[in-house]
């Protein structure tokens, strides 16, 4: 599969019509964060765009035939009755007399794209949704009818994985694993419900081949980040802003009164090319938390970016939101290549003051490459449980009662084989799991480590011990 994925790409970056400069890039939901053409799971969406360098009218399309159309579907934005244009999949690139159809027929599903004959420019100018319905393989196929109506110019192929998102809420975490452990090594899914959406691989069991496939989505994140006030639509996917704590988290759990550390992150795909940053850390509800914003050593703040003109630091209350924390830097340099790191930018110390789910958001206020100019990062936000450990959750029980619950209280009345009295002794089974069941085979070691060491971290963030 990874070889035919492989020849695909290199076919579609090697192409281009002979009438016109044509590119097809394959984006998650947000619309520019570039697709790795990993396993994607059922119910998970993706972007196909059309970008034209054009020199003439043109037209194309996307289909999905025979069987396939069981496994993927393609759709269309905005359907218009009248005209039957889909309005939304064409963008004002394509001149002001674009049309998007949908065509269906007993071969092949799919929508015909038309551009105008004037006022066209180059960019973007057709955008189609592709949706993963069922397990399997699923392939898209696009011509250029410039070029030919019956052969495609390109073939994209995705794989579709059983949703590992059990309690859908858009990110595969710990609540989701609790859904394995609460049924693991139970041979009859079949007859119970739940444990049939677990069992990822069909056999009737939850075991080994469930767990590696579940893996391959550890903290997947199906969130589309909203942009800030006054930043482009459209921030830089090369470019990410992220708040985490040591461990790298984004999501964590503490008990009321409970300080702890966090951390502005930086991550590049071009190195050493940030030189300033100007950055805001706002709490969706100041009064379930606060943010220590005084600089060391009387308070917690402090900047990290390495390297950088320490007499440019600056941090403190935020410019509008006392509750908020302002941190900024400067590498003051000419060399182009004397950017700052990638990781740590700034630390500050974040105590929970109320029961309740927080949010910290990054605001980019301005940020400045080597070459001096403005650069928008794309931000990734933590979300934090707060939980009072003298308080425990009442029968039924929510998501979030789960995460601040010790486990036994949310699975003890389910039927299980060989119970997992705690963290260590789940630890020591999937490792015993990984020496017996061969999962070298199927699972890289260096990821299987870290999802090891994620779901240990992740726990220990947790209150009370799995059990």
């Amino acid at each position: 599969m990874k070889k035919e994925m492989a020849l695909s790409l290199l076919l579609f970056m090697g192409w281009q019509s002979t009438f016109a400069a044509v590119s097809v890039r394959v984006c998650g939901p947000d619309e520019h964060t570039a697709f790795d053409f990993r396993k994607i799971m059922v119910g998970q969406k993706l972007s196909l765009l059309v970008s034209v360098d054009p020199n003439e009218y043109w037209s194309g399309g996307f289909f999905i035939e025979g069987d396939e159309r069981a496994i993927g579907r393609l759709e269309g934005r905005d359907s218009d009755p009248n005209t039957r244009d889909f309005e939304h999949s064409h963008y004002p690139a394509a001149g002001d007399y674009a049309d998007v159809w949908a065509w269906n027929d007993s071969l092949k599903w799919g929508f015909d794209l038309y551009s105008s004959d004037s006022n066209c420019v180059s960019g973007d100018w057709f955008i189609i949704d592709y949706v993963a319905e069922k397990p399997g393989q699923c392939r898209v196929h696009f011509y250029d009818y410039n070029t030919s109506w019956t052969e495609p110019d390109i073939v994209f192929e995705f794989e579709h994985a059983p949703s590992c998102d059990f309690n859908q809420d858009g990110v595969v975490n710990f609540i989701d694993f609790s859904q394995i452990a609460k049924y693991w090594l139970i041979d009859n899914c079949n007859d119970v419900n739940e444990c049939v959406a677990v069992d990822l691989d069909f056999d009737s069991i939850v075991d080994h081949n469930d767990l590696a496939i579940f893996s391959e989505f550890w903290l997947w994140d199906g969130s589309i980040p909203e942009p800030e006030p006054n930043m482009p639509p459209l921030p830089d996917p090369n470019i990410i802003y992220s708040i985490v704590d040591s461990n790298g988290l984004n999501e964590i759990t503490l008990d009321i009164n409970e300080s702890v550390t966090l951390y502005v992150d930086l991550t590049t795909t071009d190195q050493n090319n940030l030189m300033a940053f100007d950055v805001e850390v706002h709490i969706s509800d100041p009064n379930l938390g606060s943010i220590d914003n005084t600089e060391k050593p009387n308070g917690t703040a402090e900047i990290l970016a390495v390297p950088r003109s320490s007499s440019f630091d600056l941090w403190g209350p935020a410019t509008a939101d006392e509750t908020a924390i302002a941190l900024s830097a400067l590498n003051f340099t000419f060399d182009p290549n004397n950017g700052m790191n990638d990781g740590h930018l700034a630390s500050f110390v974040y105590t929970a003051n109320g029961t309740g789910d927080i949010i910290l958001n990054i605001v980019n206020i301005s940020s400045i490459d080597v070459g001096n100019n403005a650069i928008y990062p794309l931000v990734k936000s933590i979300l934090i449980h707060q939980a009072d450990p003298l308080m425990l959750p009442m029968g039924g029980g929510s998501a979030d009662a789960m995460m601040s619950a010790p486990m036994s209280m949310s699975m003890s009345t389910e039927p299980k084989e060989q119970p997992l009295t705690d963290i260590d002794e789940m630890i020591s089974t999937l490792e015993r799991i990984w020496e017996e069941a061969n999962l070298s085979e199927t699972i890289d070691e260096v990821q299987w480590q870290e999802f090891l060491e994620k779901l240990r971290n992740t726990s220990e963030n947790n209150t009370g011990d799995v059990k």
